[in-house]
C-alpha cells in the first residue's frame, strides 16, 4: 500500500505512523508536553503528528531517532519551524507540509552545523522515507542533506532555497 495517494519514488511504500497513536502539537515551545520535540523525541512506536499551531520555535535541532512516524504539517495552515532544524535518523518516516527555516540568530545550534533538514545514517541503514511538499531555507550551513547508508527515499515536490551565504559560519560565506 502506498504511503499516501499520488506518492512517487523509492520511498513510496513507507508506512510512517499508520495505525499508531495520534499526537497533537499544541504549543510552539522548544520542549515539553505538546511540543514538536515531545512528539518526535519523547514518544516511540507508530505515531502520526498533527498540528494545532502553525509556528514552532526551536533552540536546538530535533533528532528523530525512533521512526515509524508521520509528520503531517499539512494539518495546520503551514507549520514553520524556526531557530534550528530536523534530522531524520531512523527508518519509515513520512514528513509533509513543513517549512523549516533555522535562521541566523546568535542563539541556537552551532552555526557551523546549522542545517534545515537532514537524513543522517550514522550508525544504521535508514530506509523508507518520504519527504514531500516541504520547504527548506535560511540555513547557515547546508540547507538539506542526505548522509550515510540511506536507501528507498522519496524527496519530492519540495523547495530547497536561500541558504544564508554570508552569515555566522566560521568559514565565512558558506551556505549551500
Amino acid at each position: 500500500m502506498a504511503a499516501f495517494p499520488g506518492v512517487e519514488g523509492y520511498g513510496a511504500s513507507a508506512t510512517g505512523g499508520r495505525g499508531g497513536k495520534v499526537l497533537i502539537v499544541t504549543n510552539s515551545n522548544d520542549s515539553g508536553t505538546g511540543s514538536l520535540r515531545w512528539a518526535l523525541e519523547q514518544n516511540s512506536g507508530p505515531r502520526t503528528v498533527v498540528f494545532a499551531v502553525d509556528t514552532v520555535k526551536l533552540k536546538t535541532n530535533i533528532d528523530v531517532w525512533d521512526g515509524d512516524v508521520t509528520i503531517a504539517g499539512q494539518t495546520a495552515r503551514g507549520v514553520e519551524v524556526s531557530g534550528a532544524g530536523i534530522n531524520i535518523r531512523d527508518s519509515n518516516v513520512i514528513m509533509r507540509g513543513m517549512m523549516i527555516r533555522p535562521g541566523d540568530s546568535t542563539a541556537g545550534p552551532d552555526p557551523d552545523n546549522r542545517d534545515a533538514f537532514n537524513i543522517s545514517a550514522n550508525f544504521t541503514v535508514i530506509k523508507d522515507v518520504v519527504v514531500d511538499h516541504n520547504s527548506f531555507s535560511w540555513a547557515v550551513d547546508e540547507v538539506a542533506g542526505i548522509w550515510g547508508a540511506v536507501t528507498n527515499v522519496s524527496f519530492t515536490n519540495n523547495i530547497v532555497a536561500q541558504g544564508l551565504n554570508n552569515s555566522l559560519h566560521s568559514k565565512g560565506a558558506h551556505s549551500m
